[in-house]
């Protein structure tokens, strides 16, 4: 009977930390799974961003065009012209800078998923560790 105690404690113990590592690396993969999504609606954000930029622009030059031609400028030609291209150029500079922006918070997520799922593999690679050692020094007893 004096042996049966010692060794169900063993075997609790070793229970608990396994269970505690299994534990802990599923809240690790479940961190993993969040920022794999919000990397994916990071770049999304970025796609609606782009949307509004163009409707933005598109009605810039709307506006303009309505307003040269209501004061008699020739729209098309000379600085009527210059004046929507510009606009343009602009609103695919701001297009460009905001993809590469979403592209940076996705890169920023993909990384810390991967470091997350990689936390998940060492908390089961240490319970199992923990475990045998718990076991090895409870036998050495």
């Amino acid at each position: 009977m004096g042996s049966i105690l010692p060794a169900a404690a063993l075997a609790m113990q070793t229970v608990g930390g396994l269970t505690q590592s299994i534990g802990a690396s599923r809240s690790e993969s479940a961190a993993a799974a969040v920022d794999a999504e919000n990397a994916r609606l990071s770049l999304l954000a970025g796609e609606q961003d782009v949307g509004a930029i163009r409707r933005a622009e598109r009605r810039a030059a709307g506006d303009a065009l309505t307003e040269m031609a209501g004061s008699g400028i020739a729209v098309g030609t000379g600085s009527a012209a210059d004046v929507i291209a510009a606009s343009a150029k602009q609103a695919e500079l701001d297009i460009a800078a905001r993809r590469t922006q979403a592209m940076g918070e996705q890169r920023n997520y993909l990384m810390s998923a991967d470091q997350h799922r990689v936390a998940a593999r060492n908390a089961i690679i240490s319970g199992a560790f923990n475990a045998i050692s718990t076991v090895l020094s409870g036998a050495n007893d």
